[in-house]
């Protein structure tokens, strides 16, 4: 199994700016999951994107229901609670990534995001061997 984060789903379809592109679509065999908090996070950015006219709504509607098909399962996030929410005091960092953080630690994988931030926030620590970025995903 790959944990996959909202941000990493979404750059398959939305870049990261004007002048960047999206990362291919995953072919992989390993199933790609996430903490049950993914289904918001994607539908709330979708939404966003909506908003902002980016997207329009049959665009989001079509990104989410592929996003959907390419994910094999959701963790429910109460299964990681304690684990995120340590992690996010011992490193004063969101809570949010904390739980796909937790998700792959437990699931003992990798967690592949599209998240800097986070990836350098934990880079020197020993999480950094499971997180890579989406741009460096070699399924």
């Amino acid at each position: 199994m790959i944990v996959v984060d909202a941000s990493a789903a979404l750059r398959w379809f939305i870049p990261a700016s004007a002048t960047a592109s999206t990362y291919p679509l995953p072919a992989t065999d390993q199933p790609l999951v996430a903490p049950d908090l993914f289904l918001a996070e994607v539908r709330n950015t979708a939404l966003v994107h909506i908003r902002k006219k980016e997207l329009d709504r049959e665009q989001a509607i079509a990104m989410v229901a592929t996003i959907d098909k390419l994910m094999a399962g959701y963790f429910p996030m109460a299964d990681v609670t304690e684990m995120a929410w340590s992690m996010a005091l011992e490193f004063d960092h969101s809570v949010y990534d904390c739980y796909y953080i937790a998700l792959a630690r437990q699931l003992d994988t990798v967690l592949v995001s599209a998240d800097q931030r986070m990836i350098r926030k934990f880079a020197s620590t020993a999480i950094a061997s499971r997180l890579i970025h989406s741009a460096d995903w070699k399924p």
